[in-house]
């Protein structure tokens, strides 16, 4: 690996890169980077993973440390890491979530260090002391820490002391195009088993508490119970996977709820929706929202961590309470029943993604970033861009 000469090298650390949101985002980016002005190289503690592999045929060197031994400290990882970025003389060094951020931190303090930049992407569930101390320590010696919406900075300024003038929020980016082109939602629908009649919600999240299927389920027995025969479609997998299937027998609503699992078609998936339905507890800030947006669905969501960053109740979606099932069964039906409602959220909601939330914006502000970084700490701005952006 040598150095590119005019380019700025830049090394982003993740402990592995699986199908999750930050991954996601790191593919979104390594596709839209400018490569006549950037050098980016991956680093994976572990191994490379889903998104790692997929992030390779995209033309993205990855080198993967393969360490079994992530979650402890290990002093070997961190000479092994160490020596990698003083061989490939970084100007900028990425790190993404705890592991990565401890062990990526700590081995870019070199002498004529790089600079260092933190990036963290949800709000805590629960504050582990010292992490939170781990955070404020290391915050010392970066340079930037960013976040995808307030609340997550909020949440950092809170619990790990960092100062707001050190953090940016860069907005997560997604690929709006491949959510935008048009589907055959009724083939999708017959794929599926369901009619041209049938009205279609639908979640995609993680099976997990955070997430609040619960109360779609609950809601979706609410609306029957009322006369109404909606289909709902869940779509992920995670530790709740039985509990949520045995709620929906309990229920009796076999017929009315599908767990499709983990899918990889989703454009085609939100072609057979109406609705999205998104009852989270606590967030960051949601890919799969924003891609529903994209695609022009109506969403009814909480206000959870960084949604109600993207959210506005009434403009470009529903914003219900918490835990409520009855909440989320009323929004349904005010959308099922007011076409010109669902046609104001669906247009609001595409055309807020496109402007504010897409891979490329996201990718400029990123790069804004690095360069002024790059300018602050050299003095001036590097030779390779002076021309005008």
């Amino acid at each position: 690996m040598s150095p590119t000469k005019n380019k700025i090298r830049v090394l982003h650390i993740f402990s592995t890169l699986p199908v999750g949101g930050a991954e996601i985002l790191m593919f979104n980016f390594v596709k839209n980077f400018d490569r006549e002005r950037f050098d980016v190289v991956i680093c994976c503690l572990g191994v490379e993973g889903e998104i790692g592999k997929q992030i390779k045929n995209c033309g993205v060197e990855i080198i993967s440390l393969n360490s079994k031994r992530i979650g402890n400290i290990s002093a070997a990882l961190f000479f092994r890491l160490r020596n990698f970025i003083k061989a490939g003389k970084f100007d900028i060094i990425h790190t993404h979530m705890y592991h990565a951020n401890l062990y990526g931190r700590t081995a870019a303090w070199l002498p004529g260090r790089p600079i260092i930049i933190s990036a963290v992407h949800n709000i805590y569930k629960k504050v582990k002391r010292h992490r939170a101390l781990i955070n404020f320590v290391l915050s010392k010696i970066t340079d930037k820490v960013i976040v995808g919406t307030k609340a997550v900075m909020e949440a950092v300024k809170k619990h790990d002391h960092v100062s707001e003038n050190k953090m940016e929020i860069i907005p997560y980016g997604i690929d709006t195009a491949i959510f935008m082109k048009n589907h055959d939602g009724q083939s999708n629908r017959k794929k599926l088993g369901l009619s041209h009649k049938d009205y279609v919600v639908g979640n995609v999240a993680r099976l997990e508490n955070a997430k609040g299927q619960r109360f779609l389920i609950e809601s979706i027995k609410i609306l029957k119970d009322r006369g109404l025969d909606p289909k709902c479609l869940i779509i992920g997998s995670g530790s709740l996977g039985k509990k949520l299937q045995d709620l929906v027998n309990i229920k009796g609503l076999k017929d009315s709820v599908f767990f499709l699992g983990m899918r990889h078609d989703l454009p085609e998936l939100f072609s057979a929706m109406d609705a999205f339905i998104f009852p989270s507890l606590w967030e960051g800030l949601p890919l799969a929202l924003l891609s529903a947006m994209a695609a022009g669905l109506p969403v009814i969501t909480t206000h959870a961590g960084g949604i109600k960053d993207i959210i506005v109740d009434g403009e470009d979606g529903i914003v219900i309470p918490p835990s409520n099932s009855a909440a989320i069964a009323t929004a349904i039906e005010m959308v099922l029943k007011d076409v010109d409602l669902k046609k104001k959220l669906s247009e609001n909601a595409r055309q807020k993604v496109t402007h504010d939330f897409s891979a490329k914006t996201m990718t400029v502000k990123l790069e804004e970033t690095y360069r002024q970084l790059l300018s602050h700490s050299r003095g001036t701005m590097p030779d390779s861009f002076s021309i005008s952006l």
